[in-house]
């Protein structure tokens, strides 16, 4: 991170503490995320063209994808595996395969739930970074058994699934870069999303939220959307856990938090243990919630 800034500093652009401050000629470190620098949505063009992209020393992402990946690193294991559930970009499983190399750990994806595009642009990525520790398995996540010998050391699943998008302040970018459902746009120009697209989204989240706390073996479940809707967010995850059923020699999953507990901006008013970064005119949002084993 030093190293980057230092180049930036060295093409005239300034860092600034403040997100607030943020202009086109300056910087900012993410109070959240140790590994990410904050800029101005205006720097996005000629950064995408500047060398610290194309050699992938730096890797432009939205924070809130970021901040996401950023909950997984305190809780990894050594020589422990992540899956990675939902829908996401490449330069999101690279961002959590660095996370996971530094455990000495791989990242799973689920090819089937994925573009053959979507899955050629994964490889090409991680070849370009010199990234060795992913595995694209041939399996959908909904159906992959916990005694697939491909998860035998599976022990974090991170669930990103689609979303209704509402906490992004311009959903275009963040749907093209995080291969978002372009199906939801003229709803979100309008201003809210329909009930019957928020049933449809919700109904698969909570798939995909069930089947990652039914593995008996993982110990953390990350759950993040872009989205301000309490249906896809803390109510679904209540939901989820209440219908679980648990092995009654492990302990059931419980919501952990609260997640960032050093910083004014985690939890809200009435449940600190799930985390709300809320979308301003600097940052898109997101909500994450961490489910452990307790």
């Amino acid at each position: 991170l030093d190293e980057v800034c230092e180049m930036l500093q060295s093409a005239k652009l300034s860092e600034v503490k403040n997100v607030a401050d943020l202009t086109n000629s300056t910087f900012s470190k993410d109070p959240l995320c140790t590994d990410t620098l904050i800029f101005s949505q205006s720097l996005r063009i000629p950064l995408q063209s500047s060398i610290l992209t194309s050699t992938h020393m730096l890797n432009i992402q939205d924070r809130s994808v970021c901040v996401a990946v950023s909950v997984l690193q305190p809780l990894l294991f050594d020589k422990g595996d992540i899956l990675v559930a939902g829908s996401f970009s490449a330069p999101t499983v690279a961002h959590v395969a660095v996370a996971a190399a530094a455990h000495s750990g791989r990242v799973l994806v689920c090819g089937t739930d994925h573009t053959a595009s979507q899955t050629e642009e994964m490889k090409e990525l991680l070849s370009q970074m010199d990234i060795k520790n992913v595995k694209v398995l041939s399996e959908a996540f909904c159906s992959l058994a916990e005694w697939n010998n491909a998860v035998r050391r599976l022990k974090v699943i991170i669930v990103l699934p689609q979303c209704s998008s509402s906490a992004l302040n311009d959903p275009v970018t963040t749907m093209h870069s995080e291969h978002g459902d372009w199906n939801l746009l003229p709803d979100l120009s309008h201003g809210s999303v329909s009930k019957s697209k928020i049933f449809s989204l919700t109904t698969q989240q909570a798939r995909l939220l069930a089947h990652a706390v039914s593995f008996q073996k993982v110990q953390t479940v990350v759950y993040s959307t872009r989205s301000v809707c309490p249906e896809e967010n803390e109510q679904l995850v209540r939901q989820v856990l209440d219908k679980t059923h648990t092995h009654p020699k492990l302990l059931p999953f419980r919501v952990s938090g609260p997640i960032f507990p050093d910083d004014s901006t985690s939890g809200d008013e009435t449940d600190s243990k799930f985390f709300r970064l809320q979308p301003s005119q600097f940052t898109n949002g997101c909500f994450v919630a961490r489910l452990s084993r307790q």
